[in-house]
This record gives structure tokens, C-alpha cells and sequence, in this order.
């Protein structure tokens, strides 16, 4: 009975239509039945650059860095540049490659993955348990917003690469930080620009302003709401400088003294 019902449903147009969009939503609703992108292979360097964002000396600077880390402390880092995941979140993502990748570093208890994606502009940084205690999300969240998507945003997938490697690096007191040998690789590979992300620039442009603005306000409101004092017949008055025009000196001709110390600002 079941089988004549299916049967029938895939010959009547009136069934088969919703057939195929229960279907549809099933799959939609399913992750597991959902497309997926496959995860790639653990790059022999540590870097993968799907989009190839890195230009080849920048490439090779990275991969140095990286390894340098890696051969002086013994903590791996991985770098994914991906042009986007697929159907899933950059988070769901992450998660799966960083699971594959660390399976090639058995008994490593202390590995960091910095995955983005230069579609969407987004970017996620995991590490292993022994190193949240240097990672909380608060850190995390503040290397992602604040070094790595400004310059992913500004079309700088480089520039958010090797920014996100450097605040990584400063969070594990990595050598390669203290002695300034990182920058000095990433200038040689061709690495050009402040070492500021944009976001941060802006901030600290838009502050100049913001306190030139203030004082200028400032210098402003105090000569609006200065007055000068003027002794007349009916006692101290108060003139505001608005109302001191060309007309002043008939006002000042009708019985207002001046002189003396008899004027000012109050």
C-alpha cells in the first residue's frame, strides 16, 4: 500500500509537488544531508592560502614565522586562508579543520588554528585547551575584531594574515615577538604599511580630531557667553558680544563710561 501510494504520488502532479518540496526542506533542515566543503590536507608549512591572498615572498614569510615559532617553542600554528566554507559558519568550520589538523600532531597539547574567510569577511581563532588560559574569548574575539576583519573588510587579506599571526605571537610571548624578528621577516617578504590595522588608524586619527573639535568648541561657547561690563548711570551693566556692533558707540555715547578700569570681562 505504501509502495502504490509513492508510485502514485511521483506520477500525479497534485502529490509530487509537495513530495518534492518536504524534500527540499528536509535537506535544508539537515546538515548532515546538506553540501558541505571539503576539508584540506595540512599544508607541509603550516599556511594554507585557497584564494592565494599572500603573494608568494609574503607566502614564504609567513610559513617562516610560523615555523620558526614552531621549531623554538614547540607550539603549532596553523593558518587557513580560505575563500569561503561552504554552507556551514565559519565557527562549524573551524571547529572540523582544526580537529583533522591536530591529529597529525599527536601528544602536541598546545596548538592554535587562525582560520579566515575573505568572502565574507570573517575569521575565527581556536587553540587547545592547554592554552585557554592565555586565549580566553575575550582574546580571541579581540585579535578577530580588531586586527583581523578591519583588514579583511578593507579588501587587506594579507595585511590581516600577518596582523593576526603578530598579536598571536605577542600572546604567547613568542621570541620571535621580543626580539623583532618576526617584523623584520614579514618587512623583507614585502609586508607594507603601518602595523596598526586600518580600524585602529582611523580611531586614533578621528581622536586628533575629536580634541581638536573640543577645544575649538570650547574657545567658541567662551567668547559667545563673554560679556563686557560697562559702568552707566543705571549701575554695572553686562553686554554680550553679540550686541556689541556698530551701534555700540551710540549706546556708549547715551551714558555709558569706559574709562578707568571701568570696563572688562567678567
Amino acid at each position: 500500500m505504501r509502495f502504490s501510494f509513492l508510485k502514485s504520488a511521483s506520477t500525479s502532479p497534485w502529490l509530487a509537488a509537495p513530495a518534492s518540496l518536504a524534500l527540499v526542506l528536509l535537506t535544508l533542515g539537515n546538515p548532515a544531508l546538506a553540501a558541505s566543503k571539503s576539508l584540506p590536507d595540512l599544508p607541509t608549512y603550516l599556511v594554507f592560502d585557497e584564494p592565494q591572498a599572500l603573494k608568494l615572498p609574503l607566502m614564504q614569510a609567513e610559513q617562516r614565522v610560523v615555523g620558526e615559532h614552531v621549531r623554538v617553542t614547540g607550539e603549532p600554528i596553523f593558518v587557513a586562508v580560505m575563500k569561503d566554507t561552504g554552507d556551514e559558519s565559519i565557527e562549524d568550520y573551524s571547529k572540523k579543520l582544526f580537529s583533522k589538523w591536530r591529529t597529525q600532531f599527536q601528544g602536541q597539547t598546545q596548538l592554535i588554528l587562525m582560520a579566515l574567510d575573505t568572502t565574507h569577511h570573517k575569521a575565527r581563532v581556536m587553540v587547545s585547551f592547554d592554552l585557554e588560559a592565555q586565549f580566553p574569548s575575550s582574546r580571541t574575539d579581540a585579535i578577530v575584531n580588531d586586527f583581523i576583519k578591519p583588514e579583511l573588510t578593507a579588501g587587506n587579506a594579507d595585511r590581516a594574515v600577518v596582523l593576526g599571526t603578530l598579536e598571536i605571537l605577542r600572546t604567547l610571548d613568542s621570541p620571535m615577538i621580543e626580539n623583532g624578528e618576526a617584523q623584520k621577516i614579514y618587512s623583507a617578504g614585502g609586508f607594507r604599511g603601518d602595523w596598526q590595522p586600518v580600524q585602529l588608524e582611523a580611531q586614533r586619527s578621528f581622536g586628533i580630531w575629536l580634541l581638536f573639535g573640543a577645544f575649538f568648541s570650547l574657545a567658541l561657547i567662551h567668547q559667545i557667553l563673554a560679556a563686557e561690563a560697562h559702568y552707566t548711570s543705571r549701575g554695572w551693566i553686562r553686554i554680550p558680544p553679540w550686541k556689541i556692533n556698530f551701534k555700540k558707540k551710540q549706546k556708549l555715547g547715551q551714558g555709558i563710561m569706559t574709562g578707568g578700569g571701568a570696563s572688562g570681562r567678567w
